[in-house]
């Protein structure tokens, strides 16, 4: 679920070119660093970041 998430959002950044929405760039990021457990904690955590980029999960496109 987490590869196939960073490949529609490295899809994504690249269908929209530069400057890409930086939240597209911000969730690549979490994706490529943490692992699964990690992120599981960190899209529960309450921290405002996590909070913020809560709103445009990528996560919830594989849902659709």
């Amino acid at each position: 679920m987490i590869a196939e998430a960073r490949s529609r959002l490295e899809r994504l950044i690249a269908r929209e070119g530069s400057p890409a929405d930086p939240v597209l760039g911000e969730w690549l990021d979490v994706l490529l660093m943490l692992d699964s457990p990690q992120l599981a904690d960190f899209i529960e955590s309450a921290t405002p970041r996590a909070r913020r980029l809560r709103i445009s999960s990528p996560l919830v496109w594989l849902s659709r």
